[in-house]
């Protein structure tokens, strides 16, 4: 079921990893795609789609065989293969047949036909087993009692030869994290070290020019050049990025945690056994009150928007709504934490941008709109978010 692939948090959405392979699920029911008139797209007759890539491909299962499908539900690449991965930014995706995993190109043809010198595995820390923007992926030797990572091209060739004990996807500043042994280097695409020092632990660069590192148990901030911009103080630290609150990022101490600026200044600093910090959108900061566990949201500066009095709490939509959930149902809240849309579902996603979201009553799935009208009829066994194709997954018995 879909459910047993994504999370509703009342609100928050999280679907499987766009590079994994497709997962070996129980069968239960068919999926299919719907558009956002409710109109089927794809006929409900696949075991399994992922999710759909920037261009425009999604891979899904059907009978032991994999494949792709395009964003008007049509078999775009046939379902061929024994397994499939997302495609990725470099515009290839890797397929296994028979034991051997080769990569593909968006039409199909191979890049790299099916082959044993090297395998890829996915690795939820490192997330290597896809091509980076530079046309290089992290892959494995095999026949060796310890295989080493290295990097190969578009062509399969051995550019950075195994020797490492794990490696990561480059990234989009060309660097790529590796390790052999305790400590963390930063290799470019030559496999040259980047910095002289090795981290204990090591994060990903933003766009701000930043990127977390340990030394010992400390976390700090380096800039491109391996320099601390900001000194390592922190038990914890995560990175600047797409998901941090406008230029803002969350560290912690032993007692408390807070939000910094590039320049390592706290915005607002809140007490560890007094609040939990889940997640950022639009403005507000989604918090849960420890002491009772309850749901509410902050804003930058650290100041209560909507009290800590929901069973729990997705994040607000552009649209200005939070799904949340009180006396055991869902409904949907402004920033005032006023009922905009009563609780009256078991289930409630975060809106789209098409103004949709997947909600769940009486046991089916199905959409409503931002006023709380039933847009697609509740008539689905499982059903996932709109995506920006304009398509969801949707599942029956």
């Amino acid at each position: 079921m879909i459910k047993s692939i994504s999370l509703f948090f009342c609100g928050v959405f999280f679907s499987t990893a766009a590079f994994a392979l497709s997962p070996a699920l129980p069968k239960h029911g068919k999926y299919g795609l719907i558009n956002t008139n409710g109109d089927v797209v794809a006929e409900l007759i696949y075991d399994w789609i992922g999710p759909f890539a920037s261009n425009g491909l999604a891979p899904v299962r059907m009978n032991g065989r994999a494949g792709y499908v395009n964003s008007r539900g049509e078999e775009a690449i046939p379902l061929k293969f024994d397994d499939v991965e997302g495609f990725s930014e470099s515009g290839l995706a890797g397929v296994v047949v028979s034991g051997k995993k080769g990569y593909i190109n968006a039409s199909g043809s191979y890049v790299i036909s099916p082959q044993d010198a090297w395998a890829g595995i996915h690795d939820e820390v490192f997330n290597q087993t896809r091509f980076a923007s530079n046309g290089l992926a992290a892959a494995q030797e095999v026949g060796q009692r310890l295989p080493k990572w290295g990097y190969i091209d578009l062509h399969g060739d051995w550019v950075i030869k195994p020797q490492f004990l794990r490696a990561s996807a480059f990234d989009a500043n060309g660097f790529a994290r590796v390790s052999r042994g305790e400590h963390i280097e930063l290799i470019d695409q030559t496999g040259r070290k980047v910095f002289n020092t090795d981290f204990a632990g090591l994060g990903t660069f933003a766009a701000n020019g930043l990127a977390p590192a340990r030394l010992d148990n400390q976390w700090g901030y380096i800039d491109r050049t391996g320099r601390f911009v900001i000194s390592p103080q922190f038990s914890l630290a995560w990175g600047f990025g797409a998901d941090s609150p406008d230029g803002l990022t969350k560290v912690c101490g032993d007692e408390d945690c807070g939000y910094i600026d590039a320049s390592g200044k706290f915005q607002w600093k809140y007490a560890k056994n007094e609040l939990t910090i889940h997640g950022y959108a639009n403005g507000f900061v989604q918090v849960q009150d420890t002491r009772n566990a309850h749901w509410g949201f902050v804003n930058l500066q650290g100041e209560v928007s909507v009290k800590a009095e929901f069973e729990s709490a997705g994040l607000f939509s552009s649209q200005g709504l939070a799904a949340v959930r009180k006396e055991g149902l869902c409904g949907y809240i402004n920033s005032h934490g006023e009922f905009v849309i009563p609780p009256a579902f078991a289930q409630a996603g975060e809106f789209s941008s098409q103004g949709l979201a997947v909600a769940q009553k009486a046991g089916k799935w199905g959409y409503i709109d931002i006023k709380g009208r039933t847009a697609i009829a509740f008539k689905f066994d499982g059903a996932e978010a709109f995506n920006i194709w304009g398509l969801a997954v949707v599942e029956v018995f």
